[in-house]
């Protein structure tokens, strides 16, 4: 997660009751926000914080192109545009959305949709809490005449730590795109059945995200082979944008950005190309977590290779100061290597 938990602000939440499908009965949506005070925020923060703040329990999650769910167009919108007299109707849809979604077998429960922000951004969570044996929900009328449900009514079965049967997905915007994690306390470890399916997919409309270190190894990867298909007539630019790779990959950035790569490292006419090339292999371009795991051997040495079989491998950190490269009239690289000679030895 980009931004701090640690400084989460919790601004109102929103609370509907979903029943079971098979009850015969409709949800019972809230006309406001439930009223809260100090304790119940802080309850609520820290509730948050030790689900999708705990990497063993929570995963990355992102939009899935291919939903139907209104969920992701409701939650870009508020987040771009936040506003507490829209969330109420939001968090209605999304509440219909989910009766209609979960299984027969899913029991009823409460729909919570949290309006948040952390270090003035804005946050969207949502919360799915299952009733348990014997708890009764209660909805009562608020000053003005409206229907409610009462959050502190409701602390045993929501804010202890005793509570393990709930589903929540926390979302907040980045700079071209929206950060998303989730965690369902009802399921065991495994990244590909971390989440319930219906409510990752049918409610949500997202899909697991893939992992940084799987990103990271396919965002090199795949722009290595754009470099030398695109570049294959020209060595120099081939060998100077591939270093240019390797650099960003050992810098102290913790983020990766194609887009921000294409534009301070590559020419402006090639860079569309190269940002349809990774679309077209379902790289994002949007910011992602860098984790360099599976690229040991890629960024520690380089090889250069030719036609005639010849290799010259040499640490990263040597490259570009002790080759250079310069393209002959006829397709081929002249290659200037300076070094201090040690030994030869022959084979």
């Amino acid at each position: 997660m980009h931004a701090d938990l640690a400084l989460l602000i919790v601004n109102r939440v929103i609370i509907h009751e979903v029943p079971h499908r098979r009850d015969n009965t409709a949800p019972v949506l809230s006309q406001i926000q439930s009223p809260m005070d100090d304790a119940v925020r802080q309850l609520l923060k820290e509730r948050i914080i030790a689900t999708v703040g705990d990497p063993t329990k929570a995963f990355g999650i992102e939009w899935d192109p291919q939903t139907t769910s209104p969920v992701p167009g409701l939650v870009t919108t508020h987040l771009s545009t936040p506003a507490a007299d829209m969330l109420v109707e939001y968090s209605q849809a999304m509440a219909q959305r989910l009766f209609t979604t979960q299984p027969t077998t899913s029991p009823g429960g409460l729909l919570l949709v949290i309006d948040a922000a952390m270090t003035a951004q804005p946050a969207l969570i949502i919360l799915k809490l299952e009733k348990q044996e014997g708890a009764r929900i209660v909805r009562h009328p608020a000053t003005d005449g409206k229907l409610t449900f009462d959050i502190k009514h409701y602390k045993d079965l929501i804010l202890t730590p005793k509570t393990k049967v709930f589903k929540i997905a926390l979302f907040t915007p980045l700079e071209d795109d929206t950060e998303a994690i989730a965690c369902d306390n009802q399921r065991p470890y495994a990244a590909h059945k971390a989440l319930a399916d219906y409510f990752l997919h049918q409610f949500l409309g997202c899909r697991m995200g893939v992992s940084p270190n799987v990103s990271t190894k396919e965002f090199f990867d795949r722009s290595n082979d754009f470099f030398q298909q695109h570049y294959s007539k020209d060595p120099k630019r081939y060998a100077s944008v591939y270093l240019q790779l390797v650099s960003e990959l050992q810098s102290n950035k913790t983020t990766l950005s194609p887009k921000r790569f294409a534009m301070d490292h590559l020419p402006v006419k090639d860079q569309k190309a190269y940002l349809s090339y990774l679309e077209e292999h379902d790289i994002k371009q949007t910011s992602f977590d860098k984790d360099n795991e599976f690229l040991d051997k890629e960024l520690t040495r380089i090889m250069y290779g030719f036609a005639s079989g010849t290799k010259l491998i040499l640490p990263s950190e040597e490259a570009e100061q002790r080759v250079t490269l310069t393209n002959q009239t006829n397709g081929e690289v002249m290659v200037e290597f300076t070094d201090r000679l040690t030994n030869i030895k022959g084979r």
